[in-house]
């Protein structure tokens, strides 16, 4: 199913989000991750509605990183394309394909974001995400 919200009105509430931001500062938002029900069976996934608000993206396990630095961007870290494990749990976009698809300013792999976090924050002065939602972001957040 494709989204009836274009692209372009993703991008502008991403585009309002980062000029409410101040100065030297990000914004992270996470997407939710499948919950197991039992063994190999998951309940219906369910998009975390912030990240989707802003992202229209209806995968599980990614984050969205609004920086404003002077160079206002944002930056998705998203599941690669993995052809064995779709064949289970349906198509993934890729983060080759996000930037086009998804109207931003770049993507990267999710396994990355460790080690690209705190490059991306060298200088950030203010980060903001939710508190007590995401554990994994936290952790993440506080040791880069």
């Amino acid at each position: 199913m494709r989204n009836v919200i274009p692209q372009d009105e993703f991008k502008q509430r991403r585009r309002q989000l980062l000029e409410s931001l101040p100065p030297h500062s990000v914004a992270l938002v996470a997407a939710n991750s499948e919950v197991t029900r039992s063994n190999d069976t998951e309940y219906p996934f369910r998009q975390n509605s912030d990240f989707f608000y802003l992202t229209g993206f209806n995968e599980p396990d990614a984050v969205l990183l609004l920086i404003n630095d002077g160079n206002p961007r944002s930056v998705l870290f998203c599941q690669d394309k993995d052809l064995k494990h779709e064949v289970w749990h349906g198509l993934r976009l890729g983060y080759t394909n996000a930037v086009e698809a998804l109207a931003i300013d770049s993507a990267e792999d999710l396994d990355t974001l460790p080690e690209r976090l705190p490059e991306l924050l060298e200088g950030i002065e203010s980060v903001f995400y939710p508190m007590g939602e995401d554990s994994v972001l936290a952790e993440l957040v506080s040791e880069a």
